[in-house]
């Protein structure tokens, strides 16, 4: 979990702006973090799934299930145990930005 949080960080909130699922994450994206791939998956029916990679035990990754949302400029990340990450993000073609701009996902 704590890799998880190292790659998708806690930030931001969506004031007044409703909730919705914004369709352009809809996909695979993958991201490389120090040598690792972590990829994300975004269905259509809110639900996420998770591999981040973890540099210290590469032949475990760490598999998160749950669900999504967007609020405004942020996504959420609901675990499948209830803990909601929110982060901001960006979306333009194939390429998303996450964590204030500092970790960048490419479309699979």
């Amino acid at each position: 979990v704590m890799a998880a949080v190292s790659v998708l960080c806690v930030c931001g909130c969506g004031g007044d702006d409703p909730i919705t699922q914004d369709p352009a994450l809809i996909g695979k994206w993958g991201t490389l973090q120090s040598g690792f791939l972590s990829t994300i998956t975004f269905n259509a029916d809110g639900t996420s799934e998770a591999f981040i990679a973890n540099p210290e035990d590469q032949d475990s990754p760490d598999h998160q299930l749950g669900t999504w949302y967007t609020q405004g400029d942020d996504l959420a990340l609901v675990s499948a145990a209830g803990k909601e990450t929110k982060m901001r993000y960006s979306v333009s073609g194939n390429t998303l930005v996450t964590h204030d701009g500092t970790i960048t996902w490419t479309r699979m």
